[in-house]
């Protein structure tokens, strides 16, 4: 399953847990929440090694954002962004450093008593290595909107990896 489409299931979650909980329908508000998780993953790099790829071991955290907004007709507007702080490792095979950038947002919007929803999702992330050739490019945009009567006006799907 694509790395979307598990972030579109936990952005749907969050919002039917905010309607379950009723938050937001009788005036406008606003809740933020951050979060800071321990990362450890390894991650095959294509172009490493010489182009023979390696697979590098990744550690460091992941700083998580959820920032949510109700307006007094029942829409909402939930934005998530996870981005890494100090994700670094070395490959494998080689013992190259390497270190992990980028950013994924989220942004859902429900609008209320017509109960249309717009969802975005972009996921940028790098694996950069020292010297050049080696660095891992990975990069997923996911969008759609549906009207009130369940109508898909839009819908864009798109995931590359490229090595540089």
């Amino acid at each position: 399953m694509k790395i979307y489409k598990l972030a579109s299931m936990l952005v749907f979650a969050l919002l039917l847990a905010g309607m379950a909980t009723g938050f937001g329908y009788s005036q406008a508000s606003t809740y933020t929440y951050r979060e800071t998780h321990p990362v450890e993953l390894d991650v095959f790099v294509d172009c490493a090694a010489g182009g023979t790829g390696e697979i590098v071991h990744l550690t460091g955290s992941l700083q998580n954002i959820f920032h949510v907004t109700d307006d007094p007709t029942g829409g909402q507007l939930v934005q998530f962004m996870a981005h890494p702080q100090g994700i670094s490792g070395y490959g494998m095979l080689t013992g190259d450093k390497y270190q992990g950038t980028g950013i994924t947002r989220d942004v859902l919007h429900t609008s209320g008593l017509s109960y249309g929803v717009e969802y975005t999702f972009v996921n940028n992330y790098r694996i950069i290595g020292q010297g050049s050739g080696n660095n891992l490019m990975i990069q997923d945009i996911f969008h759609y909107t549906i009207t009130a009567p369940g109508e898909i006006t839009a819908w864009m799907e798109h995931s590359s990896e490229t090595c540089q």
